[in-house]
């Protein structure tokens, strides 16, 4: 999969000021992932190797999405197994 940092931008190519990621399988996927956000014509896109992000979800909005959401497969909310990368949670923390 290949993943992209993405911005917004006006008629000016001057940032708007959002910025997001998102990545797939193909072009297609990805064009259709920036297309939930805003206009894919309208934006600047560079290629990332990693990334994340955190933010706080009220309710749990996004369990109550995904049930909206039929036509879109989730996943179940699980704990990783960190054991599988061989560090201690002092490495982990630093």
């Amino acid at each position: 999969m290949t993943a992209y940092a993405f911005r917004f931008v006006n008629e000016a190519e001057e940032p708007t000021g959002y910025y997001g990621f998102a990545f797939g399988k193909n072009k297609y996927d990805l064009f259709w992932q920036i297309d939930e956000h805003g206009d894919p014509y309208s934006v600047q896109v560079r290629t990332i190797d990693r990334g994340s992000v955190c933010f706080l979800i009220e309710n749990d909005e996004l369990t109550k999405h995904e049930i909206e959401a039929d036509y879109i497969e989730f996943g179940t909310w699980k704990r990783p197994n960190w054991d599988a990368l061989k560090f201690s949670k002092t490495e982990a923390n630093a």
